[in-house]
């Protein structure tokens, strides 16, 4: 069953109270999700009601409004789900969302918010509800002016479109910074059928008792960052809107490295792919933000503005929703194929490199990777499907419902026991009908990957000198792969681990003869194929092995 992944964009809760990142999944998400699963309420209706929630909790069905609700940062995916949803929802929750988003509030309602500060160098509105909330107002006024300057005019960001007086008295972009909300969002007002693309014109609300202080900068960022995503394309896959607005909130809070909160729900799951969407259970398509922090720093040399670019080139051809995802071309993994063209690479190529770098972070920083790799914590390395010992082989691993998606890679550990008498002889199978790339890393012996194979079939990996060997299995999916129709579905792999004693018939021949001799000889001094003994170099101990071998 191909799961939706066309969506708009986010949602990041926190612990207000602790000022840390609470898990999105509460009692009320969890009984929301299990009421659809039972078919007791239509999907349609939990989109209606999650809204709710954050708009208008009062309004909330009554086994719904005792339920422990978390302060939602960015609640923008919640709320437009809801408005797509709506009209397939039953007419009692219809109504009551329509009444409560088209109402008026926040848009025309003066009285609501009588107070108002205009930027004199930028086309932005900050409207709040007392004389008290004028200092808060202006810090988002002053954020809004360094957002649009950073990601507009230096990076290459849209602007985002205006909303010429449908919100609020002026064309202006309008931020309000609404009391009692709870949350922070981005809202579409309508379209612009100016354009082939999905390209629509919002507004944005911020909470400032809950997103004020310390938060008020990045959230701003982060809104912002939708704002202009919605200029280019209001509907894409998967991670891509939270991981780039988190990806653009390092510019505005470098020093407090939010990303690497929500980062270990990304990394955990190396299995799913970038593309893939959650539904929000969890912080994954923020913490994709690693994929981007990857390409920054590994083709862009620590610039940011390729995701400018991206975002351009992702603007679809013609409109469409996350209902009508065959409309979605080009995607966003189209549009990384084109940032990365110029370069000589592509993005399959760029995917093989990341399923490499993932695995140097946290504790298996070597510096020579991500930037601030060095600082991740242990729970940002990737997570092994299984770990076997070098004294324990031969073995098969199986690897059925942890087996990598489409994009998605599966990792396997070998420890290396003392010394081995051999070669360690790895086989791969898998059935599934999908592109294949597996690799194996000498941990303390290279720094490099070396190639196994593309399809199922056998190498070898030299253990000298390694205190582990890491065995990496990528999907690269079918040719015909398209990710807004990305399955979840795990590919079942298997690697069967074991040691190959060495012979000195190093051309398999099968027999030992000058063509071997000369093949040690060009190996002189390395630790290759020819060190017969596995003592990590060629030398006159491996050539009297050949020599005793000969013929």
């Amino acid at each position: 069953m191909a799961i939706r992944m066309l969506i708009p964009l986010s949602l990041l809760l926190f612990s207000a109270a602790s000022a840390s990142l609470a898990s999105p999944v509460g009692d009320f998400a969890a009984q929301l999700d299990s009421n659809v699963a039972s078919g007791a309420i239509s999907a349609p209706d939990a989109a209606v009601i999650r809204a709710l929630a954050i708009l208008a909790p009062d309004k909330l069905p009554a086994q719904f409004a005792e339920l422990n609700r978390k302060p939602v940062r960015c609640a923008t995916s919640i709320i437009k789900a809801a408005k797509t949803e709506s009209s397939r929802a039953s007419k009692p929750l219809r109504d009551t969302f329509t009444d409560t988003i088209e109402g008026g509030a926040p848009c025309n309602a003066g009285g609501l918010f009588p107070f108002s500060l205009q930027s004199q160098t930028h086309p932005i509105t900050v409207h709040y509800q007392s004389a008290g909330g004028a200092t808060e107002a202006n810090r988002a006024l002053q954020f809004a002016e360094e957002a649009w300057t950073q990601q507009v005019d230096v990076l290459g960001f849209t602007a985002p479109l205006l909303d010429n007086g449908a919100c609020s008295t002026d064309s202006n972009l309008d931020i309000f910074m609404w009391t009692g909300s709870g949350s922070a969002y981005v809202l579409d007002l309508f379209p612009n059928n100016a354009t082939t693309w999905d390209d629509y014109a919002c507004y944005m609300v911020i909470d400032p008792n809950v997103w004020g202080g310390m938060y008020l900068e990045s959230t701003v960022w982060h809104e912002f960052n939708h704002m202009c995503q919605a200029a280019d394309d209001w509907w894409e896959a998967g991670a891509s809107f939270e991981a780039t607005s988190t990806f653009i909130e390092e510019l505005a809070d470098d020093p407090l490295d939010y990303y690497i909160e929500v980062m270990p729900d990304f990394t955990s799951r190396p299995q799913r792919p970038f593309e893939w969407n959650d539904n929000y259970s969890t912080f994954f398509m923020y913490g994709a933000v690693q994929q981007l922090l990857f390409m920054r720093d590994r083709y862009f040399g620590g610039d940011y503005s390729f995701m400018a670019d991206a975002w351009l080139g992702s603007r679809s051809t013609a409109r469409g929703c996350y209902c009508q995802p065959q409309l979605n071309e080009p995607d966003i993994l189209d549009a990384f194929d084109a940032v990365l063209d110029p370069l000589g690479v592509s993005y399959e190529e760029a995917l093989i490199e990341f399923s490499r770098w993932r695995w140097f972070a946290g504790p298996n920083d070597d510096g020579m990777h991500f930037e601030e790799g060095g600082n991740w914590p242990g729970n940002t390395t990737v997570p092994y499907v299984a770990t076997q010992n070098t004294n324990n082989l031969p073995a098969t691993i199986n690897i059925t419902s942890s087996g990598p998606w489409s994009h998605g890679a599966a990792y396997v550990r070998l420890n290396v026991n003392g010394p081995v008498m051999g070669n360690i002889s790895a086989t791969f199978n898998s059935a599934a009908a999908t592109r294949w790339h597996v690799e194996a890393l000498r941990v303390g012996a290279a720094s490099d990957w070396q190639f196994g194979v593309d399809q199922p079939g056998s190498f070898t990996v030299n253990p000298s000198g390694a205190t582990e060997i890491i065995f990496k299995v990528l999907n690269l999916a079918p040719l015909s792969f398209d990710a807004d129709f990305l399955s979840a579905s795990a590919a079942p792999i298997t690697l069967q681990l074991a040691v190959a004693p060495i012979t000195a018939d190093l051309n398999g021949d099968g027999v030992v003869n000058g063509a071997d001799l000369a093949a040690m000889l060009a190996q002189w001094g390395t630790a290759g194929p020819a060190d017969l003994n596995n003592d990590g170099v060629v030398n006159g101990a491996d050539l009297a092995a050949l020599l005793a071998s000969w013929g």
